[in-house]
């Protein structure tokens, strides 16, 4: 249970069957993607929130939460990106999983009909990506393109 402070929570509904699964400019499930997309930006929305916390999920779990943040604080935001793929592969690119797209999304690189549903993009400079050490070679280019700092682990 959480405590009265922690606010209101809400969820995301996922589908249990298959429809809407099938590979869709470069993106698999694309047509899922934009709906849970579409319905947690909803949700955010309605509760007005300047925090928000997130549980589950892949790393694009945190596309509506760090847009809706970036446009309730422009650029003071930072957005420290912990993992070890940089997360910037577009539907352009060789991998069509949108977990591996969640950076390229939320600065505004992303699938242009996802990217239209946000209400902001978070600045390059306000992102750091921390802890990479498994790229693709297609990702080194999306990085230096995007303007965004990384860092190795060590």
């Amino acid at each position: 249970m959480l405590p009265p402070h922690a606010g209101p929570t809400a969820t995301v509904p996922v589908p249990m069957d298959d429809s809407g699964t099938q590979l869709r400019d470069g993106i698999e499930s694309k047509s899922v993607l934009t709906r849970q997309l579409t319905a947690a930006l909803k949700i955010i929305k309605d509760h007005d929130p300047a925090r928000i916390t997130t549980l589950g999920g892949t790393c694009t779990v945190s596309v509506a939460p760090f847009t809706s943040l970036a446009d309730r604080y422009g650029d003071d935001i930072a957005v420290i990106w912990i993992d070890s793929h940089p997360d910037v592969d577009t539907g352009d690119t060789d991998y069509n999983g949108y977990h591996a797209m969640a950076v390229s999304v939320i600065t505004g690189h992303g699938d242009p009909e996802m990217t239209k549903l946000l209400p902001a993009t978070v600045p390059a400079h306000c992102v750091a990506l921390v802890g990479l050490h498994d790229w693709t070679e297609g990702a080194y280019q999306h990085v230096d393109e995007g303007g965004l700092t990384s860092f190795s682990p060590d």
